[in-house]
């Protein structure tokens, strides 16, 4: 298991240590959890929470790794040198064996350098692996250069402090036992164990008292590099809350902590501008007072709905200031949670709209205005334009009656004398020539252009039981069954822009129904339309 694994998972010998992990266990989970702090791991490494180790910390046993990897390469250059230069020449060296150990040691120190495998495996099995290779080689190199004259016997010392850095504290005396048992057990089968049995105990006490050592100074290194660790924590943890006041403290919102049983426990400075009370003032006392009287039902929901883990958003209600005037206050209200999940407090989010809704009334009588502006516009256009048309050809028509009356033989004069001898009705003249203007207009535009011998428009006056009826009859193109519900609408019109408002079917049934009649309309598409106004005989 890596060395730094092991900050997380055992305590060396020693108090100090075993004090700094229980601190690192009794951290806050966000204080403690440094991955967030460390960033994404590096292209291509391993998943090291899955062993529950932090990155930071996985940095730091890569470090480590990385160090012992090059100590590894420049004791093998020192062992060549050494070798070389003193001991190839004795008769109980193996050359090919040593030449041997020396490529592979130099090919895995430089795949280990470079490569950097406990970065694509798991800690846990490279710390394994290495430890393992490296006891191996040392053995091997022991049995090439000598056995027990060999002077590379001193690299069973650093095994053991190798072996503490990298295992918890029992793995590491159950490796340095079977390092000198290796060690012992390669000298019986070389025959030199009985012989120098005082120097191999000599050696191997050697041996456990560097094991000791390495534990020790992994106590310490744990130790330190733990309170680094926590006291980094800790100061990004109150960096962040500090960062988070300020933002709260300089919304552009009004922000309320409220205590699981409604009342003021904090809230940011633009609060206190909107209400008016300093944080003081208000601490302590119902959040009901933020609102106008009429809405306090209405705070006490809130508080349920919210202690109960609902979300309350987009809540329009009336809020009250320290001197009594009410505004417009816009609430969002959301549960405060532990780190267990219960519901611990009540945030309120709250923003001043009294300008909005200002804004939004006068908005809404300006279009108003702008209809009725609209409206009346299109009126006089409809009353005042076409007026005087229709007047001189209805004073046209009377003229031609006369002339027809004074010329005319008696039958002929009969018939058109029954035409105009109709009932009174009781009506504005103004106003019957303005439905009349509307209806004759409204049959000229259905009318298309071109073959006038086809088409016409017929006009006819005549009595109704008790009403006068008034038809106008055309030939045009007729309005569909659809579209025939809607013609009275006001700015409905199926004609192109320009051509009509909307407004003149729409005055005609105004008209109308003020005069106590009715319009009625039969058409048929692509046979024509008649109009027919019902209006009450006068008494």
């Amino acid at each position: 298991m890596d060395f730094h694994y092991a900050m997380l998972q055992y305590a060396p010998t020693g108090r100090g240590s075993r004090d700094s992990l229980d601190r690192w266990r009794g951290m806050a989970a966000d204080e403690r959890d440094t991955t967030k702090y460390a960033g994404p791991a590096p292209a291509g490494g391993a998943d090291v929470r899955r062993e529950g180790l932090p990155v930071a910390l996985a940095e730091k046993a890569f470090a480590a790794e990385r160090r012992l990897a090059g100590l590894r390469l420049v004791v093998m250059i020192c062992n060549s040198i050494l070798y070389f230069a003193f001991i190839a020449r004795r008769p109980e060296t193996s050359p090919v064996l040593a030449n041997a150990i020396i490529v592979s040691a130099f090919a895995y120190g430089i795949y280990v350098l470079i490569a950097e495998p406990y970065r694509r495996y798991p800690v846990l099995m490279t710390g394994y692996l290495v430890s393992t290779a490296d006891s191996v080689a040392t053995l091997l190199w022991i049995d090439a250069t000598g056995g027990v004259r060999s002077p590379f016997y001193l690299l069973l010392v650093l095994l053991p402090v190798g072996a503490a850095y990298r295992h918890r504290a029992g793995e590491a005396i159950l490796a340095t036992a079977l390092f000198a048992t290796s060690y012992a057990g390669l000298l019986a089968l070389r025959g030199e164990l009985e012989a120098n049995l005082a120097e191999v105990a000599t050696r191997t006490v050697y041996i456990f008292i560097a094991a000791a050592i390495g534990l020790l100074m992994a106590r310490e290194i744990v130790a330190q590099a733990v309170e680094r660790l926590q006291l980094a924590a800790r100061a990004r943890a109150e960096d962040a809350r500090l960062r988070l006041a300020a933002i709260v403290d300089s919304s552009a919102d009004a922000i309320v902590g409220l205590l699981p049983d409604g009342s003021v426990e904090s809230w940011n400075a633009r609060a206190a501008e909107v209400f008016g009370w300093s944080l003081d003032e208000v601490r302590g006392k119902p959040a009901a007072i933020l609102l106008s009287p009429g809405y306090w039902d209405v705070a006490t929901d809130i508080l349920r709905r919210v202690r109960g883990g609902e979300l309350v958003e987009q809540l329009e209600t009336m809020g009250v200031r320290k001197d009594g005037r009410v505004f417009n206050l816009a609430l969002v209200a959301s549960p405060i949670r532990d780190a267990a999940g219960a519901v611990s407090g009540i945030a309120l989010i709250g923003r001043d709209v009294t300008e909005r809704k200002q804004l939004e009334a006068r908005l809404l009588v300006s279009e108003r205005m702008a209809s009725l502006g609209t409206l009346a516009a299109g009126i006089a256009h409809e009353v005042n334009n076409p007026l005087a048309y229709v007047t001189a050809n209805l004073e046209f028509v009377i003229g031609r009656l006369r002339e027809a009356d004074a010329s005319a033989q008696g039958g002929r004069t009969s018939e058109l004398v029954q035409c105009v001898d109709v009932p009174k009705v009781q009506a504005n003249e103004a106003q019957l020539a303005q439905v009349a203007l509307n209806l004759i207009m409204n049959a000229v535009q259905s009318i298309p252009e071109g073959d006038p011998a086809r088409h016409e428009i017929r006009i006819e006056t005549r009595r109704s039981g008790d009403r006068v009826a008034i038809e106008i009859r055309d030939t045009g193109s007729g309005i569909s069954e659809e579209v025939r519900g809607r013609i009275f609408d006001p700015y409905f019109t199926t004609k192109p822009v320009g051509t009509g408002t909307g407004l003149g079917l729409s005055v005609c049934h105004s008209i109308v129904t003020l005069l106590g009649g009715e319009i009625e309309v039969e058409s048929e598409v692509g046979h024509g339309s008649l109009f027919r106004v019902l209006l009450p005989i006068a008494k």
